[in-house]
This record gives C-alpha cells, sequence and structure tokens, in this order.
C-alpha cells in the first residue's frame, strides 16, 4: 500500500509481550493506525473492560496476543490457565463478533502431541498433552465458535529481541563462554516475532479465515537450535551438552517431542512471509546484537 488510503485501525492486546511488541512495531506502517493494550491496562478476561476498550477505539481488526504462555506455570496452575487462555479468548471473540470487528487470535503447537513424527500441517488431529496445549486448543475452540471473522495463528518456539527466550539464553551463555544444555527429544519451528509481524500485515485485510500455521519454514530440535547458534556466532569451542526433558525434573508439565508445523495454507494462498527457520535465526542475532549495543550506549 502507498499509504495515502484510509488508515486500518487495528487494537493489539498483550503489548507487553514479545510477540504483540514485534507485531506492534510493524504495524506503525502508514496504512495501519495501531493501537494496544498490556496485562496492566487492560484483563481480557474482564468483558466490561474490554467491551469498553473496543468502543472507545472502534478497531476493524483486533489481535490479541494476551495469554498466559509459561508451560509450567499452567500446568502449576491449570484454572488460571483455562480463565485466560480459553475464557479471555472467548471473551474476545465474543465482543469482536457483535461489532462485526476481524479477529487474529494466537495459538500454539502444543495443542498436538509431537507424536505424528513429520511436520504438521492445519488439518491434523489435536491432542494436547499438557495444560497449557489443552487451554490453548479450548481457546482455539472458543474463536471459531463465537467469531465467523476469525484467523488463528499456531506459532511455535518463538524468540525475539523483546524478552528472555530460548534463542537469548544460548547467545547469552556463549557471550559468558558457558555452556549450554539443549534438549534433543523437544523439537519445533523456530519462528522469529518479526517474521510473524510481517505475516500478520500481510493477513490484515485479507477475507480467509480459520486456523493457519505460522511458523519458520523447517524444523528442528532444541539441540540442533543452539548448534546453530553456535556456528553463526561463531564459537566453535563452547560445550553445548545434549540432554533429555528427563534431565529436568524441575520442569512441571510434558513437552511434546515433535511439533513442527508446516504452514501449508499459507502456501496455498501464496501468502507466506515467514523465512525458512536457519535464515530468520540469522537476522534474530544481528538484530540482537544492535538491540544491545543500543541499550549499552
Amino acid at each position: 500500500m502507498d499509504g495515502k488510503g484510509p488508515l486500518t485501525p487495528v487494537f493489539v492486546t498483550g503489548m507487553d509481550g514479545m510477540l504483540a511488541a514485534a507485531i506492534g512495531r510493524r504495524l506503525r506502517a502508514p496504512e495501519f493506525s495501531c493501537m494496544g493494550s498490556t496485562i496492566e491496562t487492560l484483563d481480557i478476561t474482564d468483558r466490561s473492560a474490554f467491551s469498553a476498550a473496543l468502543d472507545v477505539i472502534r478497531p476493524l481488526w483486533v489481535i490479541n496476543c494476551a495469554a498466559l504462555t509459561n508451560v509450567d506455570d499452567c500446568e502449576r496452575d491449570p484454572a488460571l490457565a483455562h480463565r485466560v487462555n480459553a475464557e479471555g479468548a472467548r471473551i474476545v471473540a465474543e465482543e469482536c463478533s457483535e461489532r462485526g470487528i476481524a479477529l487474529i487470535h494466537f495459538s500454539t503447537d502444543y495443542v498436538f502431541d509431537g507424536s505424528k513424527g513429520s511436520p504438521y500441517v492445519e488439518e491434523d488431529p489435536v491432542n494436547p498433552i499438557n495444560h497449557y496445549g489443552e487451554s490453548k486448543l479450548q481457546g482455539e475452540l472458543a474463536v471459531a465458535e463465537a467469531c465467523p471473522d476469525h484467523r488463528i495463528l499456531r506459532v511455535s518456539m518463538l524468540y525475539g529481541v523483546d524478552r528472555t527466550n530460548f534463542a537469548d539464553f544460548v547467545a547469552s551463555r556463549i557471550e559468558s563462554g558457558k555452556p549450554v544444555k539443549a534438549v534433543v527429544d523437544n523439537a519445533g519451528s523456530p519462528t522469529h516475532c518479526p517474521d510473524v509481524a510481517e505475516q500478520v500485515a500481510a493477513l490484515i485485510g485479507r477475507p480467509e479465515t480459520g486456523v493457519f500455521h505460522c511458523a519458520g519454514a523447517g524444523g528442528c530440535s532444541r539441540l540442533e537450535f543452539a548448534e546453530r547458534i553456535r556456528n553463526l556466532w561463531p564459537a566453535p569451542e563452547l560445550e553445548i551438552i545434549p540432554v533429555r526433558q528427563t534431565d529436568f525434573p524441575q520442569m512441571l508439565a510434558r513437552r511434546p517431542a515433535d511439533t513442527r508445523l508446516e504452514c501449508r495454507r499459507l502456501k496455498q494462498m501464496g501468502l507466506l512471509r515467514l523465512k525458512p527457520w536457519q535464515e530468520a535465526l540469522t537476522d534474530y542475532l544481528a538484530s540482537r546484537r544492535a538491540h544491545r549495543s543500543q541499550n549499552s550506549s
């Protein structure tokens, strides 16, 4: 777009999160008018507060990034996980539907049990094995039932510069010369948040609805991900120790073994904007260096 047409008003929830922050930056483009809320300014489980916010902002699109995403916290408090990830999603969807607002809602690869042995496509049967995945699945069902004009985007292994994540952890260990433990039995599709933001921008204004996989092309284990970061640094002398999930008894929730995603629908639509995970990781490491340099100056 050339920026000379009418602006598309967009409201993004969960702006204190890593994903929403990246989306907010992307939607500062001339064709959008973007506003956002954080958990401190708006609780999506408070229907009256969310309804009032929509009446004031009057968006054409809502992008719901608000969620409880800590997998072990969800296992520790499944009632809270359900309230935020399922009931909160339902409230957002119902209020959007009542006003004719298009909705983009984020879900997760953890709706799958990880036993397929190859990348999951959108039509594959779901079967979550922890409370996080179950609460997000219930959120998917609530959104689909309550708001016909919905797009549910399943993401995987998110990382970015706005919050500590696995990529940041590995890079920090490399910088300090410390060994890294990385699991071999938990694979996914590493996804750079700015790439998701680019995908969101491409979907705004499109009529297609339903479930979309939205993840970095290809996939790997967390061990392979860590090794790739080491090789890109480069830091060939750094020790990366292969471990299994059972080596971390402090983890409350069981993680699925392999939830790589294939973005089949986006490919079929000719709308895929997500890079191969290896290429996106190179982008991330460059942006991380720039971000840290800027913050230290």
